[in-house]
């Protein structure tokens, strides 16, 4: 399969008409006809029924809409990196971050950005799961958890970030410290549930269980400042970003915990352009420089 065929497919996939493919590539009918047929004859099925409706994907062509979209996009994202190789870091980074990733983190981190690439500009969004939402436009993913992205990425460790039970001196004092898993039921509980689902607690054996939830959110931060603020036990990831915020202690340490990451990827087919390798370089960097202790 050749890149015009895919790219004349694509287009007459988008319009539903190879006139309207045509008009929209600039080229002729004919010739864009041609493409799909040969490659109709590659895969030796059809893409396509034609009729007076238009052009109307199959079941196969749907099927290879949703691959040959992401193909487009490495090919051209990969002939843009041959193009940029060894050239300033410029242009667009755009980044899908979690709900709940500290202000006071990302603020210094644009602001570094923004003086030693002043010819880069920033455009971020945000979700609750970061690795289930659409990705067809992002350029750096980041995500508190295990996993990855489905396709092609190129993944980097931010920095450790464990599952903890955190809760505020302020609270202990009035409430009290659990010394067991079953006195957690007399606390109000703070939890994380990325992507939403039932709030569970993860046992240092690696049982989860099942817990009632005074509060329960995708918010990093809003947990840790309701916890800070002594309105419960916040069960959230801990470290991983710079934080101004007041001391908050572990509780249960001995029974509860899990380990986590915070984690950044890039697509494989733009990890290597200026603009997108300096943020990752600069993440292995500060890792480095964490792990050695300064």
């Amino acid at each position: 399969m050749s890149f015009d065929e895919l790219r004349a497919f694509l287009a007459v996939a988008e319009h539903q008409s190879f006139i309207g493919a045509a008009t929209a590539l600039g080229v002729a009918r004919t010739s864009l006809r041609r493409q799909v047929d040969a490659l109709e004859a590659r895969v030796g099925v059809a893409l396509f029924e034609r009729g007076r409706a238009g052009a109307i994907l199959t079941e196969a062509g749907r099927q290879l809409v949703e691959r040959g979209r992401g193909l487009e996009r490495e090919f051209t994202a990969l002939l843009g990196a041959v193009r940029d190789v060894g050239a300033t870091p410029s242009g667009l980074v755009r980044m899908l971050l979690p709900v709940g990733l500290p202000r006071s983190a990302l603020a210094p981190l644009i602001a570094m950005s923004r003086r030693t690439w002043p010819d880069m500009r920033i455009a971020t969004r945000f979700a609750d799961a970061p690795l289930t939402a659409p990705l067809g436009d992002v350029d750096l993913l980041v995500w508190f958890g295990d996993g990855a992205p489905p396709g092609s990425w190129e993944c980097h460790t931010v920095a450790d970030a464990p599952l903890r039970l955190l809760a505020a001196p302020a609270y202990l004092q009035r409430r009290g410290a659990p010394t067991s898993l079953d006195a957690l039921a007399e606390h109000d509980l703070l939890v994380w549930t990325p992507g939403g689902g039932e709030p569970t607690l993860t046992t240092r054996a690696g049982a989860r269980i099942a817990v009632h939830a005074a509060l329960s959110s995708s918010d990093v931060d809003l947990l840790h400042d309701c916890a800070q603020r002594g309105l419960g036990l916040a069960w959230v990831p801990d470290g991983g970003v710079p934080s101004d915020r007041a001391a908050i202690q572990p509780v249960l340490s001995e029974l509860v915990g899990a380990p986590c990451e915070l984690r950044v990827a890039a697509p494989e087919a733009l990890a290597r352009t200026p603009r997108v390798k300096a943020y990752l370089d600069s993440v292995d960097a500060l890792r480095a420089l964490a792990m050695g202790g300064g």
